[in-house]
């Protein structure tokens, strides 16, 4: 990439295969008419083309910031070289011109008001934001009298070999094994901007109906955006290594928008946009894989001691997805943890392990809700659960009040809330003889009760 600010020219060169007059007037004069589509289709036998201007459309965006491009190109294997030039009206001209090496040279005439794309940080700020993955190294070079000048120093001192402006490296197309610890935590970083580093790193490569390779993240901390409705969240999605955009809340379920991460699909085009992918059933195949992929990767989590830190940190969010998500909602309910009466002060247990300690004749799992876990400690409706040896679940998560009526069951047991209703707990032998015992203490009691409201009746 060179920029000269004096002709207020950028221009973009390759050393590839080059183009004669003909690929000029069949390519270039003809909107949406692709050579790298036909170039694509004649290497199909080849798995490792991939080719990324083959809609046909991306040239013409160059006329949105230039009034005037010219390329320069010539075609391996042929000593002549051929200028295309055009306005973007509709009019262009072919011509002979001259090149030394084999390529193409795409000049922009920038159009007024367009400087800003002769500055070295924005030139530099959009290679790394969209091409930082293509696989291709990009240089970049200045033209100028001040560049100049500063090449002349550069000429005293000892050569050094240039630097791609990119880091040419996918990490989610190389196998976890061939990917070190540190590699993955700097993508992160780079990604997210948390220095923390990840808590769980997943990558994951989708087959089937639908291809496409995913690096995803789950951090160890929320940020202080996790339930602000306003903000976005989402994955980055590229195409076939070039970056679309952030932020692609289409691609996961709400409930998981603390997973952070990119998806790369080579089912997409380039040009596709938000609006497009409302309906887009690749969208909606991917975003069903990644889910899976997640909820599994949880599933596997369960069992090392860095679930109760992701659990402490996003359970409150992962527990929406019993509402939202009728699909996944069984497996979700598998991940949640709660307090118990049985278990120790700030300890949680899964649902499956209250399940596996119930007693034989114990038909539904007891829940209390309360504001905090010390409330649900002290609530006289735990004495009758304690009598018998039951446990009982304490929901103090605000989320999970709005959950009950949703969460009604599981692993074919009902959720019973001991606050509500008259909740019989024993045997049906025990339960009778407390009925008894609680009819004879209402008639014993009846005229103590009936003192006690009429002194208290205020």
């Amino acid at each position: 990439i060179t920029r000269d600010k004096d002709a207020r020219t950028l221009t973009v060169s390759d050393n590839g295969i080059g183009m004669d007059r003909t690929d000029m007037e069949e390519n270039l004069g003809t909107i949406a008419k692709s050579g790298s589509l036909a170039f694509k289709k004649d290497m199909e036998t080849r798995e490792d083309i991939d080719i990324i201007g083959q809609f046909g459309v991306g040239f013409y965006a160059a006329f949105m910031v230039a009034d005037k491009v010219t390329v320069v190109s010539k075609k391996r294997g042929e000593d002549e070289a051929f200028a295309w030039e055009s306005d973007g009206i509709g009019a262009y001209t072919v011509s002979d011109a001259e090149r030394d090496t084999y390529g193409t040279t795409i000049t922009l005439h920038l159009r007024d008001g367009q400087d800003e794309y002769l500055d070295e940080w924005r030139i530099r700020d959009l290679v790394k934001s969209y091409s930082d993955f293509i696989a291709y190294p990009i240089f970049f070079a200045s033209v100028g009298k001040k560049d100049e000048e500063k090449a002349k120093d550069e000429e005293k001192k000892e050569p050094e070999a240039p630097k791609p402006l990119n880091t040419m490296t996918a990490l989610w197309k190389r196998p976890k094994k061939d990917v070190k610890k540190e590699e993955y935590d700097e993508f992160y970083r780079h990604l997210t901007h948390d220095f923390d580093g990840p808590l769980e790193v997943i990558p994951f490569s989708g087959e089937g109906q639908v291809e496409f390779k995913a690096l995803l993240f789950i951090p160890k901390a929320a940020g202080m955006d996790l339930y602000m409705p306003q903000t976005k969240r989402g994955l980055s999605l590229y195409v076939r290594n070039v970056f679309i955009g952030n932020d692609f809340d289409l691609l996961l379920p709400d409930y998981l928008r603390f997973v952070k991460g990119v998806v790369d699909s080579s089912d997409l085009p380039l040009n596709v946009s938000r609006e497009m992918l409302q309906d887009d059933q690749v969208i909606s195949k991917i975003k069903s894989a990644v889910t899976s992929k997640i909820l599994s990767t949880l599933e596997d989590m369960k069992k090392k001691e860095s679930y109760d830190t992701f659990f402490q940190t996003f359970g409150r969010v992962l527990k929406e997805g019993v509402h939202t998500d009728y699909v996944n909602a069984d497996r979700i309910k598998k991940l949640l943890k709660y307090p118990s009466a049985q278990s120790a002060a700030g300890k949680t247990i899964f649902l499956e392990d209250y399940v596996q300690k119930m007693p034989q004749d114990q038909k539904d799992i007891y829940f209390l809700c309360a504001e905090k876990e010390e409330d649900a400690r002290n609530a006289p409706q735990l004495e009758q659960a304690e009598k018998h040896g039951l446990d009982v679940l304490f929901f103090v998560d605000p989320v999970d009040e709005w959950l009950v009526d949703s969460f009604r069951e599981f692993e074919g047991k009902k959720l019973v809330d001991i606050a509500r209703g008259d909740i019989s707990f024993g045997s049906e032998t025990e339960q009778k003889a407390e009925k008894e015992a609680n009819e004879k203490a209402s008639a014993d009691l009846k005229p103590f009760l009936e003192k006690v409201k009429e002194q208290l009746k205020d």
